[in-house]
């Protein structure tokens, strides 16, 4: 009986098998990969003659940004091996100048300086002002060049005190009349009075600052409130040196300037705390009085138990 294939109508003989669908799988995969290859064709052909040239010129400039970079990388890797060299060669601790300079300190700028004695005079132009600035932004730096003023302008009254023969019954009891040499002398004097500026102001600093803290429990640190002292101990040092021009014999328009820079200064006092705290009118005049009257207490305990000694002292170094 004769057998025919069921997709095709092929006849077939005994036993034999149609291969018409393997056959037909294989003819269209091969038109499939025919079509994508005709397309591409179809495409470039119709692109522009120029395109040809601008995907030669896109190619060159990749290799040649390509060649670029690699060179840019390469110099950025010289240059810093270089400077790990030059900073393994210099000593330790030694900070590298910056580019362009020699290594050597800077002249003094003038205009610099000429800031500072600006910011300076302007506690006489707008003292207010300068008052409530120096205590809102707050600078360590003044506070050391205002107290080493100060200082200094203590140790030159104690000389010029002692040229003038003034309170030659005091300075009887220092030893710096036994020195053979004068300018030796004169500089025992001048410590002496540095140091008694320096312990004036710092006393009047530590006062504020315990009072704020353990009488009003406003707990500032003590470097802000010795911060917020500059215009104070300013206004002291101008009018001491005021006193120090008008030293005579007779010196009673030095005591009265000298008097005149506590007031002044008790007011300056006043807009600094209330600047820094932030305290009403009426808190800050009690706690500027109460901080007054501690310290006057303080310097006056001081004096009277010192006074004893210096008056046996006075007594030994009198001739009878």
């Amino acid at each position: 009986m004769a057998r025919y294939c069921f997709y095709c109508g092929r006849e077939l003989a005994s036993g034999e098998k149609c291969n018409c669908r393997t056959h037909a799988a294989g003819g269209s995969q091969q038109g499939q990969s025919r079509q994508p290859h005709h397309a591409t064709g179809t495409s470039q052909s119709k692109t522009s003659p120029g395109s040809g040239s601008q995907s030669r010129t896109r190619s060159g400039t990749s290799q040649s940004g390509a060649k670029a970079g690699g060179t840019k990388n390469k110099g950025a890797g010289f240059w810093a091996a270089f400077q790990s060299a030059t900073q393994k060669n210099q000593p330790f601790g030694q900070k590298k100048p910056p580019y362009g300079s020699s290594g050597k300190r800077n002249p003094m700028d003038t205009a610099a300086i000429l800031t500072g004695f600006g910011q300076y005079l302007r506690y006489l132009t707008r003292p207010v002002d300068s008052i409530r600035q120096a205590v809102q932004y707050l600078n360590p730096h003044r506070l050391l060049v205002v107290s080493l003023i100060h200082a200094a302008l203590g140790g030159l009254a104690m000389i010029r005190v002692d040229q003038l023969g003034t309170l030659d019954l005091l300075l009887q009891l220092t030893q710096v009349h036994l020195a053979a040499n004068p300018f030796i002398a004169g500089i025992f004097l001048f410590i002496q009075g540095a140091g008694l500026a320096l312990v004036f102001d710092w006393l009047l600093i530590l006062v504020t600052h315990l009072t704020l803290q353990y009488v009003f429990k406003a707990p500032f640190a003590l470097t802000r409130v010795a911060a917020s002292f500059v215009p104070v101990i300013f206004y002291l040092a101008l009018f001491q040196l005021l006193a120090l021009m008008s030293l005579t014999l007779v010196p009673v328009s030095s005591l009265l300037t000298l008097a005149a820079g506590l007031a002044i200064a008790l007011l300056v006092l006043y807009l600094a705390i209330r600047q820094l705290t932030g305290f009403d009118e009426n808190r800050c005049f009690v706690l500027v009085t109460f901080v007054i009257v501690v310290f006057t207490s303080l310097v006056s305990l001081v004096v009277n138990l010192a006074m004893p000694v210096l008056m046996l002292l006075l007594e030994q170094s009198l001739p009878l």
